[in-house]
């Protein structure tokens, strides 16, 4: 059987189809501004022209499946827990918005169950050169770390390729994200694309025993994460957690310098942990040291230097009407969300899903009403929709604002201090790096 045939691509009704790009784009927008830079590492892998199955870490409930489908080219397939189907509204929405169910013993009190209906849905979609992606781990939790993965990734694979003959030319693709902070508003996060995994190599395999097919495919997956990842073994938390505090002392670092940095921190912690364990442990307690001793000052590693006091006044006093402004017109579309995050008691790994989703539903209502208000009091329609332009770049500018005047109290306090105690901080950073 040849392989398969473009006349055979996968292929949506229209409304539908417009209803994706319609959802894709809103995730889009909604997304530039909820993280402040998004790097994509080996972009060009996602310009997807065969069968993929699509697989990430998962510490972040909604947001990874997202954070994938968004950067690929065509529309993407969701596995799903199957709990989201059990209802007539939720098998409706969810079965339209691309998704399959698929069912977890987790979910089922561990008792025998079937997924050979999802297995053939799989089968029948991939083999129309389509696109799943998988949250292969079987569920989230907030980690950098990655966790063992399922093997249901593998067995799906397997099977559409079987199927045809193992000439579908399927594909699974590992998709590595690390996040800045999870939980935070404009922070910065990297997608980092791995080498694509051919299912035919692993035919002589299949057909040898499936077994070891499915393993060795999931530890293949496993391996090309993990070394995406700032990961480390679960009885290794402490060096993941080390290699990190230090790659955040470090000044002005990017998203992609914090990435880099803690990738190498980490084996050189690992060996020195097993080599030389008391000195592992006196570099853990003098960065604990280090960051009390900060938190009592009120100061930030990353800013332990004098500021330049003309410019940074100069900047704060000037600025700060459009500050006002900014802040004023944007408060309760942006605060809500926090607050709701706060206050309900949600999974720790679904807060910034919430955060994006109420942030959706206030922005659009205060925007809303705010522009009609304003339009209550003015004669000129155009002066409403100027007013309106003005709300994002302002409450974008606001939070610019905050966070310039942070760092010039962090290093106001810090040029406050003795030369003694500026001096000895600065050693103590620095015999840390």
């Amino acid at each position: 059987m040849a392989a398969v045939s473009n006349n055979r691509r996968f292929r949506i009704h229209p409304v539908l189809w417009i209803i994706y790009q319609f959802s894709k784009a809103l995730v889009c927008v909604s997304f530039k501004f909820f993280y402040r830079k998004t790097v994509i590492l080996n972009k060009e892998r996602l310009n997807l022209q065969r069968p993929y199955i699509l697989v990430s870490n998962h510490p972040s409930t909604m947001m990874d499946p997202l954070n994938v489908a968004k950067e690929a080219k065509g529309i993407v397939f969701f596995l799903a827990n199957a709990g989201l189907f059990e209802s007539k509204f939720g098998n409706w929405f969810f079965s339209n918005l691309y998704c399959i169910p698929i069912k977890r013993k987790i979910d089922t009190g561990k008792r025998k169950i079937s997924n050979a209906d999802s297995f053939a849905k799989c089968d029948e979609f991939l083999a129309r050169n389509g696109v799943l992606y998988i949250a292969a781990e079987g569920g989230s939790y907030p980690t950098r770390s990655l966790r063992p993965l399922k093997t249901g990734t593998a067995r799906i694979a397997l099977s559409a390729e079987n199927k045809q003959n193992f000439n579908l030319d399927l594909h699974i693709l590992p998709v590595a994200l690390t996040y800045e902070n999870l939980f935070l508003f404009r922070k910065d996060m990297i997608i980092n694309v791995g080498e694509p995994i051919k299912i035919k190599d692993y035919q002589a395999l299949e057909q040898e025993n499936h077994q070891k097919a499915v393993k060795q495919i999931t530890s293949d997956l496993e391996d090309q994460l993990q070394a995406m990842l700032l990961h480390t073994a679960e009885e290794d938390k402490d060096v993941q957690e080390l290699a990190v505090d230090l790659a955040n002392t470090q000044e002005n670092t990017s998203i992609t310098d914090f990435y880099k940095k803690g990738k190498a921190y980490i084996p050189s912690l690992l060996q020195m942990k097993q080599n030389n364990p008391s000195q592992f442990k006196a570099a853990q307690e003098k960065l604990t040291a280090f960051k009390q001793d900060l938190a009592q000052q009120n100061l930030n590693a990353k800013y332990l230097q004098s500021p330049n006091y003309f410019i940074n006044l100069l900047t704060l006093i000037l600025s700060f009407p459009l500050f006002l402004y900014g802040w004023i017109n944007n408060v309760l579309a942006y605060y809500l969300p926090r607050l709701a995050s706060d206050k309900l008691d949600v999974f720790p790994g679904y807060i910034p899903t919430v955060k994006v989703l109420m942030g959706v539903i206030t922005v659009s209502i205060f925007y809303s009403l705010q522009t009609w208000l304003v339009g209550l009091f003015t004669e000129n329609d155009w002066i409403k929709w100027i007013y309106l332009l003005t709300l994002i770049p302002t409450g974008l500018f606001a939070w610019w604002y905050m966070q310039y005047a942070k760092q010039f109290n962090w290093k106001r306090r810090f040029a406050a201090l003795k030369q003694e105690e500026k001096n000895r901080l600065l050693e103590l950073k620095k015999s840390l790096l």
